[in-house]
């Protein structure tokens, strides 16, 4: 290519891009200049452990045919009425203490388990609120369908009506209306009104309506006689001067006759114009219909909904959350009930009881008591614990008579194993968290544990349980939120395409876990590579490169 080619083709380039071509240009050039995304491996931000399929309840244990005793940090044993292998009635004395707990004591945990009440009031009051909270996408679909709605009516509305012109009197209070024709007589317009002195507004109007005033005030002026030359009032030609007058103008150039001269100006009264400020005419608007206000109402209350609205991704969290802080706040409440009845027994009764017939299976040496927190004494009839817990209607089918539930308790935190002896088939009220979920009915289930779980009547325990373990969970798996973008109720990611380039990925989810992982159920596999999917270059068409999660968690520090 020769010199003289190039150089056209510069010219057309550069007149391209300050022409129409300016914009593309632009992105071309942004686009070379852009920096390739990173992307990231799927797998790098899943999990795929059975545990994630986990759900979780609570309930309080209850013995069944057996009694424990065990010793607070307040409590001193001071006799021991039994033996190992003695058997005994209920209501037979085993042991007695001393306390150092006073009412006092008792009265200050009164007063704090209030405060856990008060609280757990609010956070409902909370939750209740936010269940009718609004959403603001759904409150901007609102107010632009009002607007629509508001328009049309103003557009259906009649055109403001202008009265005929002319009108008027002619006066400076009540000037007269003309039509500007563009080609007015003042004189014309004084002899109309017969008037020496008038005030007209010259209009301009187009189809109907008037846009343009303009104000005129027309007067006549006499004119004054020239110096010298007044004309007495009583002075009057004869009837001959008036007719040699008259013939000699009739016949100016009659023979051995002078020419006569022109006869004198008569004094006519001059014209005087001046301008003046106009009143609009006022059209005859038509009422508004009723519509109208009652849109307008629509529309102000939509407005006034705004302060308490939240968008549908937060409100989500927040019901989630304060959903989650209530289920903490009842557990609390619950351990800290037990607490208070135990601390309420310890004050008022310095001996335990029996409270079933049964055989005194273990006992603790007096002096070793209180130096560990195994029970100091069992009682047993038989039995062991039974703990109800409960289970959502979509998951109430995938648990089984029999099936393993790993029980927690909330005074120690020791862990045991239970089995499930029953499963209820009518709903129940469901208090506590389990998922969070409060749209669905909840079923109760039991759970056994044996009598060598160190437990005690009335302890809040935690359940926890596999409601997909009877399914096919190979192939289950989670992603990372913050790796998902979500657009109209739709959830998406920025995929590496096979063209090596980004490009936004719908995706299918379901259920969230913790608030953290999505369930993956279609759209990406665990081999594909996305990208962290905000920021000014992660957009369809950019390049990409590969690199390690290190790369992202460095470029958030």
């Amino acid at each position: 290519m020769n010199k003289a080619v190039k150089r056209i083709l510069i010219i057309v380039l550069v007149l391209a891009l300050l022409g129409g071509g300016t914009y593309g240009g632009l992105t071309v050039y942004r686009n070379m200049n852009r920096e390739p995304v990173k992307v990231f491996r799927v797998s790098d931000f899943a999990q795929t452990n059975m545990w994630m399929d986990q759900s979780e309840s609570s309930g309080s244990v209850k013995m069944d045919n057996m009694q424990k005793i065990y010793l607070s940090d307040t409590q001193t044993v001071t006799e021991v009425f039994v033996t190992e292998g003695q058997q005994v009635k209920a209501g037979d004395p085993l042991i007695a203490f001393d306390t150092t707990l006073s009412k006092l004591d008792v009265e200050k945990a009164d007063i704090a388990l209030e405060k856990q009440k008060l609280e757990l009031s609010n956070q409902q009051k909370v939750l209740e609120r936010l269940k009718y909270a609004r959403v603001t996408e759904d409150l901007e679909a609102m107010m632009n369908a009002l607007q629509a709605q508001l328009e049309q009516a103003y557009a259906d509305m009649p055109e403001p009506e202008y009265p005929e012109l002319p009108l008027g009197s002619w006066t400076e209070e009540d000037p007269r209306y003309i039509e500007n024709t563009g080609a007015i007589d003042p004189e014309a317009l004084l002899m109309e009104s017969g008037k020496d002195d008038i005030f007209v507004v010259l209009v301009d109007g187009e189809e109907g309506q008037y846009y343009g005033y303009y104000g005129l005030e027309i007067s006549k002026v006499p004119e004054a006689a020239p110096a010298g030359e007044d004309v007495p009032a009583d002075t009057e030609p004869s009837k001959e001067e008036v007719a040699g007058d008259t013939e000699e103008a009739a016949n100016p150039s009659a023979e051995g006759g002078e020419a006569a001269e022109e006869p004198a100006p008569v004094n006519e009264p001059k014209l005087k114009i001046a301008v003046f400020s106009p009143i609009p005419i006022e059209p005859d608007v038509p009422e508004e219909p009723e519509i109208i206000a009652s849109i307008q109402a629509q529309m102000e209350y939509v407005s006034s909904l705004y302060s308490n609205a939240y968008s549908r991704e937060e409100l989500a969290n927040l019901k989630e959350s304060t959903a989650k802080a209530i289920s903490d706040l009842e557990l609390e409440i619950r351990i800290a009930e037990v607490n208070l009845e135990k601390a309420k027994a310890e004050v008022n009764d310095g001996t335990v009881r029996a409270n079933i017939d049964g055989e005194i299976t273990s006992v603790l040496p007096i002096e070793e008591m209180g130096r560990s927190l195994d029970a100091v004494l069992v009682l047993s009839g038989g039995g062991g614990y039974y703990v109800t817990g409960s289970i959502g209607e979509f998951d109430r089918e995938k648990l089984m008579i029999g099936q393993s539930v790993n029980v927690m308790s909330y005074m120690d935190g020791m862990m045991y194993e239970g089995t499930i002896t029953e499963i209820g088939d009518r709903p129940a009220q469901q208090n506590g968290w389990s998922g969070g979920n409060n749209n669905v009915s909840w079923y109760p289930f039991t759970v056994f544990v044996d009598a060598s779980a160190n437990l005690q009547e009335g302890d809040w325990v935690g359940l926890t349980y596999n409601a997909a373990e009877n399914e096919n969970t190979d192939s289950a798996w989670y992603l990372e939120k913050f790796m998902i973008r979500s657009e109209n109720g739709r959830n998406y990611v920025y995929k590496r395409g096979e063209d090596g380039l980004l490009a936004k990925q719908y995706i299918t989810t379901g259920k969230i876990i913790w608030n953290e992982y999505y369930e993956i159920r279609g759209g990406i596999t665990m081999d594909d590579f996305i990208a962290f999917p905000y920021g000014r270059d992660v957009t369809d068409g950019a390049d990409t490169v590969e690199a390690t999660p290190d790369a992202l968690y460095e470029s958030m520090n």
